[in-house]
């Protein structure tokens, strides 16, 4: 029986061998690198990014990119209906059973560190060129402890929206890059209009966020939301300064704003000036100036050229933050980023593909190349992340011409704070899950005692030492089950 078992091992050894190679051709020697992403459609509709995996694919001999399609799960209150499986739900089952995607997306680095889902790629990034060419603000955001895991894939930028038609109609100066906050107002106040037939124009909106992007520009050594290398400081001058500029939208001051800046006028205002017709006041063509992010553009953009929209030859431009403190022009960036799984057996070939996916020049001239080719495959709804004018002149002409002059400059702009959300452990409790604490009988949680000083129902001066403790304890909590992780 020994002889047997032994006989049948090593028939069974050299079977295995002869598939691995062995010596001999193998069947199939495509390297297979797998990729996961929530913005892949359906394989029908086989939009850019699918096109793009595949373009990869073609120039890549003796490579193939598997797509792991997101599975459909029953949805809780209706068995027959099909939902879209949680993704760290999905990530989780593929890291149990060691088959994590290659290349995946995903929303929070830190996250994924701590999960142990995440390679470490530094030996790629940190002297890779083409990563030296993107603003060292966005190359680095997603290192820790000197090491790189988060591969920008798309960077989005915050700011202003104007709609120049309105603007040019009413005679007023077109906003600019650069236009002092102040001037941008006066521009929103010239241009709006308010009769009670439901048909004005909003002049301005987008003071909710100042308390995250403001403070910033009031001291040079803070970030979003106040987030620098020692953690959060809400504790400070310039978050003080910054909340009390928000209030004045949203207290008594707020009367001289509230007949053209949105968020100051009272509902029964919006009821009056606003109500004609279906959608919001941009998408009728009836609003001068939003907040937004430049992912917007996916949407926008396509109304431009629909005779049915509001929007239909609308010129509209982004201008990204106004300037408030003069000299100082710190523009808010969002980034998405793609992880390489952690185990992979294709370490350099799953950069490749991140990079051809985001941020690397060849894969985004050819992205640009797709959604010529095949408008009906998506538009690219974000600019490139290398500072170089050959991209950056193939991305503006994809857009509509005459229009989107005053974004470039935004593009090519040097100095940026990044939104915390992708890359700051614990971010999202710090921000806005965490709880607070108990005030006069009212639980808070950090986003509705922020909610509450803004409405002057809570005195910042009373909470501010607290609140910061708070926010940072959540911080250094995800903070040190990262490290850990990684040292």
């Amino acid at each position: 029986m020994k002889k047997v078992l032994v006989l049948t091992l090593m028939t069974l050894a050299l079977f295995v061998l002869a598939a691995c190679g062995g010596g001999q051709d193998p069947v199939d020697d495509d390297t297979v690198i797998t990729y996961a992403g929530w913005n892949l459609g359906t394989i029908e509709a086989n939009n850019l990014e699918r096109r793009l995996l595949q373009a990869f694919e073609d120039a890549h001999d003796g490579v193939r990119v598997e797509i792991l399609e997101r599975p459909k799960i029953p949805s809780p209150t209706d068995p027959e209906v099909e939902l879209d499986m949680n993704w760290d739900e999905m990530l989780a089952s593929m890291a149990a059973t060691g088959d994590l995607p290659d290349v995946y997306m995903y929303a929070t680095v830190p996250t994924a560190v701590i999960n142990g889902w995440a390679e470490d790629m530094t030996s790629y990034m940190e002297n890779d060129p083409e990563l030296a060419n993107v603003s060292e603000d966005i190359a680095t955001a997603a290192v820790y402890g000197n090491k790189y895991f988060g591969i920008p894939q798309s960077s989005f930028y915050f700011g202003y929206f104007v709609n120049n038609s309105i603007i040019d109609d009413a005679n007023a100066l077109r906003p600019e890059f650069g236009i002092a906050f102040d001037d941008l107002l006066d521009i929103a106040s010239d241009v709006a209009t308010y009769p009670e037939d439901g048909t004005g124009i909003v002049g301005f909106e987008g003071v909710d966020r100042f308390f995250e992007w403001l403070p910033a520009q009031y001291d040079g050594s803070l970030g979003w939301y106040t987030f620098n290398d020692n953690g959060f400081n809400l504790n400070s001058q310039a978050f003080a300064d910054a909340m009390a500029f928000q209030r004045s939208f949203y207290n008594e001051s707020a009367s001289a704003t509230y007949p053209y800046v949105w968020e100051a006028s009272k509902v029964e205002q919006k009821v009056v000036w606003y109500s004609e017709g279906d959608g919001t006041q941009w998408s009728k063509g009836r609003h001068a100036i939003r907040w937004g992010g430049t992912y917007d553009l996916g949407w926008m953009l396509p109304e431009l050229n629909d005779e049915t929209s509001g929007m239909y030859g609308k010129n509209i431009d982004f201008i990204g933050t106004p300037v408030i403190v003069e000299g100082v022009q710190r523009i808010p960036v969002v980034l998405d980023y793609l992880v390489v799984g952690q185990g992979t057996e294709h370490p350099e070939l799953a950069y490749e593909l991140a990079k051809w996916m985001g941020f690397g020049k060849e894969g985004y001239l050819k992205r640009l190349e797709i959604a010529e080719q095949f408008p009906e495959s998506g538009s690219v709804n974000f600019a490139p992340l290398q500072q170089d004018e050959e991209l950056f002149d193939a991305y503006f002409d994809l857009l509509p011409s005459g229009m989107m002059s005053e974004y470039r400059k935004v593009l090519a702009h040097d100095s940026f704070i990044i939104e915390g959300l992708k890359t700051v452990p614990g971010y999202v409790q710090a921000r806005w899950n965490g709880t607070y604490g108990t005030i006069n009988g009212t639980s808070y949680t950090i986003a509705t005692i922020l909610d509450a000083i803004r409405d002057s129902e809570v005195l910042l001066a009373d909470v501010a030492v607290q609140l910061n403790d708070r926010v940072n304890l959540l911080y250094q909590e995800a903070r040190s089950q990262l490290l850990s992780r990684i040292n």
